[in-house]
């Protein structure tokens, strides 16, 4: 199964219509959730014992592995299911494992992945809060969000505020998955492209102590991907990519509402 190259190449019917590159950048969407997650530990730096050294560390030996995964993974899946086989599936990992082990065993597999991504939920809803938090005490969000729950130590009302619009979120999108996977990875992509534009403006003034500063070329590298990827998708996909563009324009409306009441 492994040497048959025709079971791991697309046959050029299945190609889509449309610019090479402009697929290209809108196929690397996948890639920006897979990897996306790389730094959220920055969110939890303020709780974590000596940031400066653990969570660079923990950033890159986190993308090295899975990397890694990842390609033995799609290995794995290619060889087993072929690519026809593979874009059909609606459970590629539960169905390879099935064909390779057993039933019981693709059985046991969706059980596991079911838990990851309740483990994945968790680290999310927690994470991302702190970015609420901060933006509050910055007077860049609504100054309640700022304050820390007494008995737990966690910005409890972001925790709160993130979970009703993740939940808005999937009722609208429950019936178009890939209208709202699509949206938020707009959204991210422009996100993470204003992240670096931050990082470069930032190159201005000294850094503070303890404060790690991004190679230049990293952050210009970083800064024309995410861009491409907005791009790509937009072009290829207009509609879905409308929805994340809602999201800044509702972030704006709350920055510029913030702004005129101080």
């Amino acid at each position: 199964v492994y040497g048959d190259s025709s079971r791991t190449v697309a046959p050029r019917s299945m190609i889509p219509e449309g610019g090479a590159f402009s697929w290209l950048l809108a196929g690397l969407i996948p890639a920006l959730f897979s990897f996306g997650g790389a730094y959220h530990g920055t969110y939890i730096a303020g709780s974590v014992r000596n940031p400066e050294r653990s969570v660079p560390r923990g950033i890159a030996g986190g993308i090295v592995v899975v990397l890694v995964a990842y390609l033995l993974v799609n290995v794995a899946f290619l060889g087993l299911l072929g690519h026809d086989g593979l874009a059909a599936s609606k459970s590629p990992a539960a169905e390879a494992t099935e064909l390779a082990l057993g039933p019981l065993a693709g059985k046991a597999l969706a059980v596991v992945i079911v838990v990851s991504a309740a483990g994945i939920l968790n680290t999310v809803c927690l994470g991302f809060p702190f970015v609420v938090y901060a933006m509050a005490k910055d007077g860049l969000f609504f100054r309640a969000a700022g304050k820390l729950d007494e008995r737990t130590g966690r910005p409890a009302l972001a925790v709160a505020t993130q979970g009703m619009l993740a939940s808005i979120a999937v009722v609208v999108g429950a019936s178009r998955v890939d209208v709202l996977l699509t949206g938020i990875a707009f959204a991210d992509a422009f996100f993470q492209a204003a992240v670096a534009v931050v990082h470069f403006r930032a190159r201005k003034t000294p850094p503070s102590p303890g404060v790690l500063r991004a190679p230049l070329v990293a952050t210009a590298v970083f800064f024309l991907l995410s861009v491409g990827i907005a791009i790509g998708s937009l072009v290829e996909r207009p509609v879905e990519s409308a929805y994340g563009a809602l999201v800044f324009v509702l972030a704006v409306g709350i920055w510029a509402l913030r702004r005129g009441s101080k």
